[in-house]
């Protein structure tokens, strides 16, 4: 019987299978090795897309429904629920297990064989509240991988996966900090690495300590785009009261929503547009409220996502970068910085730095005590994100180590230890 990892992001998705020489990803679309985890359905009924093609049509038509950000439901109350996209009525369970599926035919075509067991990636914490939230994300995952045809299935944490890729390239003992930046959820783990351990199958002695924070890269997307993005449609504008004088903000909430990939489609709720006529009658900036009722209408918050993600994305690389967004008004653009963006983004930098000292007071080690930081995860490039790491550990060494591919092949070389 064959296995896999699997890798299923909130932003990105990959699965690794054996090769000759070792685990590496399968190609899943376009030669990609990973895969955005969405998916596009149109309201004329048609085919459903996922993935790259999913967000170009929709980008390209916007006539249907986009769903991204997926897996920060398993823990919540949301996963039993439905959308209309059209004609058609989505389950957003259902609407995971299609992600998976998809995942599994592409690496069994790949393969031209059956893949009958599995390592599915787990974050340390998964996104939502209450004390169940992990063993009920856990069991709703383990459901969906038997639904899509797994008959074996097993759980591994993310970062530890991202730890046994590094693992075989080392030639003497390590302790390393894994920092797992992912789209909902931030995990961090210190691990014991040896290079003799790659018969071992049960790796609890070195795991010294985890720790995770529900908080990723899709919170920086939401705060640059309500520096940038937002503030054109009205927020942070003023209200005039319709009794009175009173002068009052706009509510923030909405503008958090049509920020938030997985909360897009709840703003588009008829509600929410009254909402936004109500509070257009009271601005005191009519054009901001008018653009925002606008975008609500005709579905634009999702343009408006991927814009402000490739911004985020490009200042990594420069000191600025334009959004353009005429396709809401011609010649609507504005410039970002890199220090502007930094700025908005401090309390979540400080949330990670409390964090990074959590795990090595977990772990009962001094921040001296750590060899190597290892990052991974889509946010691991954002400037702001290295120097807040390097800040706690000054004297570490770090390493680059297939950001984008180090989970989903660690998680493949678990699945060879376990069912090999």
């Amino acid at each position: 019987m064959k296995h896999c990892g699997i890798d299923f992001g909130t932003s990105n998705s990959a699965i690794s299978i054996k090769h000759e020489y070792g685990y590496e990803l399968v190609a899943l679309e376009q030669g990609y090795k990973t895969t955005p985890s969405a998916l596009y359905y149109p309201f004329d009924g048609g085919n459903m897309l996922l993935g790259r093609e999913a967000i170009s049509e929709y980008v390209a038509y916007g006539e249907g429904r986009l769903l991204r950000g997926l897996k920060s439901l398993l823990g919540s109350s949301t996963y039993e629920m439905q959308t209309r996209a059209g004609r058609n009525v989505v389950k957003f369970n259902e609407a995971i297990a299609q992600l998976v599926a998809h995942l599994k035919s592409s690496a069994e075509s790949a393969t031209q064989s059956d893949l009958e067991n599995v390592v599915l990636g787990r974050p340390v914490q998964f996104v939502g509240s209450g004390d169940d939230i992990n063993e009920t994300a856990l069991s709703r995952l383990k459901s969906i991988a038997q639904d899509v045809g797994f008959k074996n299935i097993e759980f591994q944490y993310e970062p530890i996966a991202a730890a046994l890729s590094y693992e075989r390239t080392i030639k003497q003992e390590q302790i390393i900090l894994v920092v797992d930046i992912g789209g909902g959820t931030s995990d961090f783990s210190v691990i014991r690495c040896r290079p003799d351990a790659d018969k071992a199958l049960d790796r609890k002695d070195d795991v010294l300590a985890n720790w995770g924070v529900r908080i990723g890269g899709t919170n920086l997307d939401v705060q640059l785009n309500l520096v940038s993005a937002m503030r054109l449609l009205g927020y942070e504008s003023k209200l005039k009261s319709d009794f009175g004088n009173t002068i009052s903000e706009v509510p923030p909430s909405i503008f958090i929503d049509l920020s938030t990939w997985h909360k897009i489609i709840f703003a588009y709720d008829p509600k929410n547009i009254r909402l936004a006529q109500d509070l257009l009658r009271q601005s005191l900036d009519k054009p901001l409220l008018e653009r925002l009722l606008y975008v609500m209408e005709e579905r634009l918050a999702h343009q408006i996502c991927a814009t402000v993600e490739s911004a985020k994305i490009g200042l990594s690389d420069s000191d600025h970068a334009n959004l353009d967004l005429g396709f809401i008004e011609t010649g609507l653009n504005t410039n970002v910085t890199r220090d502007a963006f930094e700025l908005c983004v401090e309390d979540i930098m400080d949330k990670i730095s409390n964090a990074l000292k959590e795990v090595t007071t977990a772990a009962n080690i001094t921040a001296d005590q750590i060899d190597t930081i290892m990052l991974t995860g889509g946010a691991s490039n954002t400037p702001v994100l290295i120097k807040t790491v390097s800040d706690v550990f000054p004297h570490a060494n770090f390493v680059k180590h297939r950001s984008m591919d180090a989970v989903a092949q660690g998680l493949g070389i678990h699945a060879g230890r376990v069912f090999g």
